[in-house]
């Protein structure tokens, strides 16, 4: 009935002022796409446009590099049949790869696709290949990968600062993760593996921008 959208989290109904009563039927509400939001005025919906780019530049960079094969470019690159490998053996501590875009930008959404086969376990723990898929949840201090946005660069400790999107715990079997910003803002996004050796591999980290 009312074609608005909204990027908040709660909706409501309230009568303003003193005796009154609230007394209604239902209240539907329809989850939407990107590409429109409303700001509220007064007691006014009014929609205003929300456009969402695909951000394809940047320069991105490992925690270390297993091989040129294996680069920090090639989680770039649009062929999810290369991608970035940092340290090989036992791993490192905090594994990291970011893009630096230069400015400050407004994250709408990263989209990471992880290496296939049994090697996309270490998105979850560890540096060797245990599993093709599983069905568990990663929720050790030293298991699941890290998103977030940040002022600040990864450093040789880690990534800290600014917002963490959200924390891979859960394998998906298409080894595709999509998430959620929220418009988060920073000049950095980066993944990260908290813990002693992690092995950080994986073949696209794709960003839109608000």
């Amino acid at each position: 009935l009312f074609p608005y959208t909204t990027l908040f989290r709660s909706a409501y109904i309230m009568l303003p002022g003193n005796n009154r009563i609230l007394n209604f039927m239902e209240f539907d509400i329809d989850e939407a796409g990107a590409g429109s939001s409303f700001e509220l005025i007064g007691t006014d919906c009014v929609t205003t446009p929300t456009t969402v780019t695909e951000y394809n530049g940047g320069t991105p960079s490992l925690s270390y590099t297993y091989a040129s094969t294996w680069s920090a470019a090639h989680a770039r690159d649009n062929n999810a049949g290369t991608g970035a490998h940092s340290t090989g053996g036992s791993g490192e501590t905090n594994p990291w790869w970011q893009l630096d875009m230069g400015s400050t930008k407004q994250i709408s959404t990263i989209k990471l696709q992880n290496r296939d086969g049994s090697c996309s376990s270490r998105l979850f723990l560890g540096s060797g290949c245990s599993w093709d898929h599983s069905s568990s949840t990663y929720n050790g201090a030293d298991q699941g990968a890290v998103v977030g946005v940040s002022d600040s660069p990864c450093t040789s400790s880690g990534c800290s600062g600014g917002t963490i999107c959200t924390t891979i715990r859960v394998p998906d079997i298409t080894d595709l993760y999509h998430i959620d910003c929220h418009g988060a803002t920073g000049q950095y996004a980066y993944v990260m593996l908290p813990g002693n050796n992690r092995m950080l591999n994986f073949m696209e980290f794709d960003i839109s921008t608000l």
